[in-house]
C-alpha cells in the first residue's frame, strides 16, 4: 500500500473519530434533558438510535487505527514487549482520567462509579494490542463465537431481572460503583465490556484489510456483517446497546465499515473535504477534546448556572429562545459542539497534539 493511499485512509479515520466525538458531546449535553430532541435520545431497552451509533462506531475505528498503528510499529522492528508496554501505559492513563470524571461528579468515595467510557475505550483498546500482537485469525474468530454463546446464554437460558446475569455481575464486582446504583447493571459493566470487545476485534480484522496483510473486501464485510447482525436481532438477541449484544456489534460495525467506505471514496472532493475538515482536526485530539467537554459539563451544572453570568446564556437558549423547547436544547448542544471544534480546529492550527 503506498504512502498517498494509506494518508487518505487515515485522515477518513480521523474525521469519523471526530464525528465520533463530537456526537458524544451532543448526545451528553443537552440544554435540558427532560426535552431532548427525541432523535439524540438513547433507545430505551432493545433497539436502535443515532445517539447509540456513536460509541461502538468510535471503537471500530479504534481497533481500525490499532491495526495500522501497530503494523506500522513492527514494520520498525519494535519489539513487541516495547509497544506492549506503550500501550499498558497508555491504557492507565485513560482509565485514571476516567475515573477524574467520575469523581466530578461523585467524590464520596463509597459510591462514586469505576466503570465509565473511558475506561472502556482503554481495556477495548488494550485487548485490540494484545490481540493483534499475539493472536493468530482463527483466535479472533473463535473470541467473537465464545463471546457471542455467552451473552446468549446468560441472556436467554439464565435469565434475571430482564438483564440476565449482566447486573449480579456488575453489582458482585463494582457493588455501588455503578451508574446510578439503583439501576441492575452499569452500561459500561463488566460483562457488556466482554462484546464490546468485539467491536475492537472487527475493527482489527478491518484493519488488517486495510493494510492489505489479507484480501477483504470492505464493502462486502460491511454488508454481510450488517446482514448476520440483522438476523441475530430477529432471531437470537436483540439489538440492545446498554446489553451491547452480539447484534448491536454486529449492525453497527456494519454501518461504520460501510461509512468508511464512503468518506474514502469522497475524500478528495473539495466539497467534502472543506466539510469534513473540522472533525478531522479534533479527530488528532480526540480523547483530551472529550475530556474537556465533560469536565465544562461539570463545572457548568456545578457552578455556572448556579451564580454566574453564563446561567443568562443558558437561560437564553434552552427556555426562552423558542416555544419548542426540544429545538431550545438541540441549539444549546450544538453550541458546545461548535465552541470544542473550534478548540479542536485551534489545537491543530498550532500543531498541539496530546498524546497519551
Amino acid at each position: 500500500m503506498n504512502n498517498s493511499t494509506n494518508n487518505l485512509r487515515i485522515e477518513s479515520l480521523d474525521i469519523l473519530r471526530g464525528l465520533t466525538i463530537a456526537g458524544m458531546i451532543l448526545v451528553n449535553n443537552p440544554g435540558d434533558w427532560k426535552n431532548t430532541w427525541p432523535i439524540l435520545k438513547h433507545a430505551d431497552g432493545d433497539g436502535l438510535s443515532i445517539a447509540d451509533l456513536v460509541f461502538p462506531f468510535f471503537l471500530v475505528v479504534m481497533g481500525i487505527s490499532t491495526a495500522l498503528s501497530v503494523s506500522g510499529q513492527l514494520g520498525k522492528e519494535i519489539p513487541k514487549v516495547q509497544i506492549l508496554k506503550k500501550a499498558f501505559i497508555r491504557t492507565l492513563k485513560m482509565f485514571g482520567i476516567g475515573l477524574f470524571l467520575n469523581l466530578l461528579w461523585d467524590h464520596h468515595w463509597e459510591s462514586f462509579r469505576i466503570p465509565g467510557v473511558l475506561q472502556r475505550i482503554s481495556i477495548t483498546y488494550l485487548f485490540c494490542v494484545v490481540v493483534f500482537l499475539y493472536l493468530k485469525p482463527a483466535a479472533w474468530f473463535a473470541y467473537l463465537l465464545l463471546s457471542s454463546f455467552l451473552a446468549f446464554a446468560l441472556l436467554k437460558w439464565f435469565p434475571h431481572d430482564g438483564v440476565g446475569w449482566y447486573g449480579v455481575v456488575d453489582q458482585f464486582l463494582f457493588g455501588n460503583h455503578v451508574y446510578f446504583s439503583t439501576k441492575p447493571l452499569d452500561p459500561e459493566g463488566f460483562m457488556s465490556g466482554l462484546t464490546a470487545f468485539q467491536s475492537g476485534l472487527f475493527g482489527i480484522i478491518a484493519g488488517v484489510g486495510l493494510i492489505g496483510l489479507v484480501r477483504i473486501n470492505l464493502w462486502n464485510q460491511a454488508i454481510s456483517i450488517f446482514l448476520i447482525g440483522l438476523l441475530l436481532h430477529f432471531f437470537v438477541l436483540p439489538v440492545n446497546k446498554t446489553l451491547w449484544t452480539p447484534s448491536f456489534v454486529m449492525v453497527t460495525t456494519g454501518m461504520l465499515l460501510f461509512l468508511l467506505q464512503i468518506f474514502i471514496a469522497f475524500d478528495q472532493n473539495s466539497i467534502f473535504k472543506f466539510l469534513a475538515e473540522p472533525f478531522r482536526r479534533v479527530g488528532k485530539n480526540a480523547i483530551v477534546i472529550y475530556t474537556a467537554s465533560e469536565v465544562l459539563e461539570h463545572i457548568w451544572i456545578g457552578h455556572w448556572t448556579k451564580d454566574f453570568a453564563p446561567r443568562n446564556l443558558f437561560r437564553t437558549l434552552v427556555n426562552e429562545l423558542s416555544p419548542f423547547l426540544f429545538l431550545n436544547s438541540l441549539l444549546w448542544s450544538l453550541t458546545l459542539v461548535s465552541n470544542f471544534l473550534a478548540i479542536g480546529w485551534f489545537l491543530y492550527s498550532k500543531k498541539i497534539f496530546v498524546k497519551l
